[in-house]
């Protein structure tokens, strides 16, 4: 299977990078957010308190002279207009007997914030004032400044994904292709060298220019090996001598047409044959012993006695030497 369709199977760089990228900058918002949210909550409740104080203040001094003179008319239309500010949810004025003068409104436990004020005429207690005041109106300034900011960075994401993923597209993506083709083409036995393209990223480009030279050097080295193989496979087959290869169980993977001819078989035919079985049965213990030399690595000149395809004997001079696997 192709190298390029097993990375297919799994998310690519440009697209793992591009998505690292993005949730970082969404977590970032978020913590921005965050912040923005703590410190105008914070805010909103010091000025909501401000208000709070400042109406508490303005109404207990206003209502002094009325209580003083009990002015209840006065004491109405002054509250009625207190009643109109936003953040003011009910009021209660009682004389200083307790009797209640005006009262607004209804106290939503958990919501309502109420603050008392004892209202005094030349330090004579005249009244109290009571008010229910609630924040929800600075809340939802909160609120909606913060929505506008995650909605704000959430376009700034968006934006950053998609440039992000352009750019490395450009600048990841079209160079890796390449260099996901030229490997294929190495697999494949092509070492033709590619002009490299410009514009990339410098580390890229390095890369790509190593790779060439890579495969150049594995283009030479089996340019080498293909003529070292020719060059033993004629000396294998021109050789007036016979020559015999057998592996560790004594069969014959390879031979040459002298060895074949002097024995009277075709050179496929002796492939596969068990050794002993070519061997003249007198010769039998000798060749056990030349064989447990070959094992621990020692070579040997002997003679011996071949059995012919046709029966006949045939004397021969062995020059036998291991060969071991590198591993």
């Amino acid at each position: 299977m192709p190298l390029l369709h097993k990375i297919r199977r799994n998310r690519s760089l440009v697209q793992h990078l591009t998505t690292s990228l993005v949730m970082v900058v969404v977590l970032s918002s978020f913590a921005v957010s965050s912040i923005i949210f703590v410190l105008l909550f914070q805010k909103s409740e010091a000025q909501f308190q401000q208000r709070a104080d400042e109406a508490l203040t303005h109404l207990g001094n206003s209502l002094e002279s009325y209580l003083w003179h009990m002015e209840e008319e006065s004491v109405v239309n002054l509250c009625n207009t207190f009643a109109n500010i936003d953040i003011v949810v009910f009021i209660e004025v009682r004389d200083h007997r307790g009797n209640d003068i005006y009262r607004y409104g209804e106290i939503t436990p958990g919501e309502t914030i109420i603050k008392e004020k004892r209202i005094e005429y030349d330090n004579i207690e005249v009244g109290v004032v009571r008010l229910g005041l609630t924040p929800a109106i600075f809340r939802e300034k909160v609120y909606e400044t913060t929505w506008i900011s995650l909605l704000s960075l959430l376009s700034v994401v968006i934006v950053v994904g998609l440039s992000t993923r352009l750019i490395m597209n450009r600048s990841l993506r079209i160079p890796l292709g390449q260099l996901i083709q030229r490997i294929e083409g190495l697999s494949a036995g092509e070492y033709v060298e590619h002009a490299e393209e410009e514009g990339g990223f410098q580390e890229v480009q390095h890369i790509l220019s190593t790779f060439n030279e890579m495969a150049e050097q594995v283009r030479l080295r089996e340019t080498e090996l293909r003529a070292s193989e020719e060059k033993y496979r004629r000396l294998f087959e021109t050789s007036i001598e016979g020559i015999v290869m057998i592996d560790v169980t004594e069969h014959i993977f390879q031979v040459n047409r002298i060895f074949a001819d002097m024995l009277g078989y075709t050179e496929e035919e002796l492939v596969g044959k068990y050794v002993p079985d070519l061997i003249h049965g007198d010769d039998q213990i000798n060749h056990r012993g030349e064989i447990e030399k070959r094992r621990a690595g020692q070579a040997s000149q002997y003679e011996r006695r071949f059995v012919r395809r046709d029966g006949t004997e045939v004397w021969a001079m062995i020059s036998a030497s291991p060969q071991f696997d590198p591993d």
